[in-house]
């Protein structure tokens, strides 16, 4: 077995359209310390050259070794996108550093494609709180010329998806 891992280095792309920028790092990792290897942190270097973006879906599916407090107080978003299928998403860590105030300053909406009952109750009001939506597929549409998006919410437990909560719109800066 190699000691070598892959699955931090993680295709990481950001679009623009206008104003509005948005950030997918796939499975980058951000972990700094702990004995871990200096490129295990992608997300610190990485940060610097995406600057601030409007909406981004967290790395690593929100998993404790990702979205360090450098790479979220870079980036700034005020929409984040955690893609979920496991308990452990996200991981308690990501979740402070999401949700405070001294990361970064002002207001976000996290958005989860599928939280688990028992990430809610080990979470609680920590989760119900700041979470607008913990299930369904989440569409971010942008206006034309990129001053301002939505975020859509689609029913995903039937074959015919249905709008179920929509948010914004979101002005891009």
């Amino acid at each position: 077995m190699s000691e070598y891992n892959e699955n931090p280095l993680s295709l990481a792309l950001k679009i623009t359209y206008g104003k509005f920028d948005y950030f997918t790092g796939g499975d980058m990792t951000g972990l700094q310390g702990f004995g871990m290897p200096i490129w295990f942190d992608m997300e610190t270097p990485l940060a610097k050259v995406v600057g601030k973006v409007e909406a981004l879906s967290l790395n690593h599916h929100g998993v404790r070794d990702a979205s360090n407090e450098n790479f979220l107080r870079t980036l700034a978003p005020q929409v984040i996108v955690q893609q979920s299928w496991s308990s452990n998403h996200p991981g308690e860590e990501v979740l402070h550093r999401m949700i405070s105030q001294n990361t970064y300053p002002g207001k976000r909406d996290i958005f989860a494609t599928f939280v688990h009952e028992e990430t809610v109750v080990t979470y609680g009001r920590w989760l119900d709180e700041n979470y607008r939506s913990k299930r369904g597929h989440i569409v971010i549409r942008v206006s034309p010329g990129g001053e301002e998006f939505n975020v859509y919410i689609l029913n995903d437990t039937t074959l015919t998806p249905t709008l179920t909560h929509s948010y914004g719109p979101y002005q891009c800066h």
